[in-house]
């Protein structure tokens, strides 16, 4: 189906009813993105992170409404912490194990990714505390 191009000059009313139709279809696409990354994706139980972390980490998770972007956060915030605690080791069965956790995390714009960035920045302000 062909696409209709209008022109509705300086007509406040067709701006206005334009305009709003951009922002209705932008809306439904993101439901739909969202709709479609959360198929079948295993979610990290929040209840069990509010047990597990302490309460400043809970404050930044608490900060994202949608569950991917809290799942996005708490996988990079883990894979930062493996690197900022190099020194440290699990022993299991005579065999050390250390923390040396890699992420790669694909999705489209608009998705949630951000989040990591977030985390980089947790551990930036620790970072320039230490070093002043």
């Amino acid at each position: 189906m062909d696409e209709q191009i209008f022109d509705y000059g300086s007509d406040p009313i067709g701006l206005l009813w334009a305009s709003q139709a951009r922002e209705r279809y932008k809306e439904e696409q993101k439901k739909i993105i969202e709709e479609r990354l959360n198929e079948g994706l295993p979610k990290i139980n929040q209840s069990l992170l509010k047990e597990t972390f302490p309460p400043l980490i809970i404050d930044y998770l608490n900060r994202y409404e949608d569950h991917t972007q809290k799942d996005v956060f708490i996988l990079s915030f883990i894979t930062l912490m493996s690197g900022v605690l190099p020194n440290y080791y699990v022993s299991h069965d005579g065999d050390e194990f250390t923390a040396n956790l890699n992420i790669f995390i694909t999705a489209p714009a608009g998705s949630g990714k951000s989040a990591m960035s977030h985390a980089a920045r947790f551990f930036n302000q620790i970072d320039n505390e230490l070093s002043s």
